[in-house]
């Protein structure tokens, strides 16, 4: 049985939506895009992080997907169920990258996604 058909988690994704607020200000919202989408969560390597440092960024986590979840920067995640456990209260991690394809599966080809979590500093 292939790693590629057994991610250990799921989540959410979800897309921010800008409105305008009472007060003529902007209010940003998200509306679910896709739910139960099979994922595999993983802490991003020194590497990884010390590269997106250099650009201003901080990352946290890497998402692998089987498929591409079409996901970009206007984009959250939540992972909702961590092998097999439902976790009740998910933290909103912000995606910092464009889903990109990743050959280290093996045969198999993921989707590898860059997010770091959200402090609700920006909400």
């Amino acid at each position: 049985m292939s790693i590629l058909n057994n991610f250990p988690h799921r989540c959410t994704i979800r897309r921010r939506v800008r409105t305008a607020g009472e007060l003529g200000g902007n209010v940003d919202s998200f509306l679910n895009e896709q739910t139960s989408v099979l994922c595999w969560e993983q802490n991003v390597s020194h590497r990884e992080r010390s590269d997106f440092e250099k650009r201003g960024m901080f990352i946290t986590t890497k998402i692998f997907f089987t498929a591409d979840p079409s996901v970009g920067v206007r984009h959250q995640i939540l992972v909702t169920e961590r092998n097999g456990t439902t976790i009740s209260d998910p933290v909103p991690l912000d995606v910092l990258s464009e889903s990109l394809p990743d050959a280290s599966a093996g045969r198999g080809v993921v989707y590898k996604v860059y997010c770091t979590e959200n402090t609700g500093e920006d909400n």
